[in-house]
């Protein structure tokens, strides 16, 4: 049976206070990867989805390192793949990042027409 108290036996794991705060995490960056799509189909500045993307990328990478702190082997066994998920998911939004940044900065470096 499951440690009710929020341990880390197989079946409480996911229950544990240290995932649960990684779950939130997930949820509020999948939220903002909303907005991110949102902003660019509106055509907001390249210079605030390039910010959003920073920030969302920042909750993924620290929903990534709270993961690994949980110390146990169920995690690699039980969460391998939502660990590989977050940082697939960090590493995406970085490049992200660079992508909006450098439109934002080619638009910056063009002279202005009269």
């Amino acid at each position: 049976r499951g440690d009710a108290g929020g341990g880390s036996t197989a079946f409480g794991l996911e229950l544990h206070p240290t995932v649960l705060k990684v779950y939130y995490l997930q949820a509020l960056a999948q939220a903002q990867e909303v907005t991110i799509v949102r902003a660019v189909r509106l055509g907001h500045s390249s210079s605030l989805v390039s910010e959003l993307c920073h920030d969302t990328k920042d909750k993924y990478a620290e929903a990534h390192a709270m993961l690994k702190t949980v110390h146990s082997d169920l995690v690699a066994q039980r969460l391998g793949r939502f660990e590989l998920y977050l940082r697939y998911k960090t590493s995406m939004l970085a490049a992200l990042e660079l992508v909006f940044l450098g439109v934002h900065l080619a638009r910056a470096a063009q002279p202005k027409q009269p």
